[in-house]
């Protein structure tokens, strides 16, 4: 129960002040960024599924009328909540950012996460495979440095 009121508090503090950054928040309330991110995007998405309000037409009894189809506004956000990174109930961005991870292992994820789902599953495939080759590479050079270094 105490995790539902501070969820609450929190909540209701990131609506009042929508450009605080989850690592003040995490301070704020005395709780992890990891825990910030899941609220935040659980938030997003609540968002999302609020449908909007549509008033039906007036009937005019004068004389016959056919009805406008009311229409609803389908546009997707593609800047900032693409559905392809937005499934699962936690946007990609979220989980890297509360993971910490560097610039590729971060794209891995991204590629990973939208394989099959914005274009070709195996070329989203092929970019994760590409930038985990280049971390490994990295981790690789930065370790044979390291011995240089540590052997002199």
């Amino acid at each position: 129960m105490a995790k539902n009121s501070l969820a609450k508090k929190v909540v209701d503090y990131m609506v009042k002040h929508p450009d605080a950054k989850p690592t003040e928040l995490a301070t704020r309330f005395n709780t992890t960024p990891q825990y910030i991110y899941v609220l935040r995007s659980k938030q997003k998405k609540q968002k999302k599924q609020a449908a909007p309000v549509v008033e039906a037409a007036p009937v005019v009894e004068a004389a016959p009328v056919v009805e406008p189809v009311a229409q609803v506004d389908v546009r997707v956000d593609m800047v900032n909540a693409p559905p392809h990174y937005t499934d699962g109930g936690m946007e990609v961005i979220d989980f890297i950012e509360s993971k910490r991870l560097d610039y590729h292992l971060g794209n891995v994820v991204k590629y990973v996460s939208r394989a099959g789902k914005k274009h070709n599953e195996l070329e989203d495939l092929s970019k994760a495979m590409w930038y985990l080759n280049r971390a490994i590479e990295s981790r690789q050079i930065a370790a044979s440095v390291k011995a240089i270094v540590d052997n002199r």
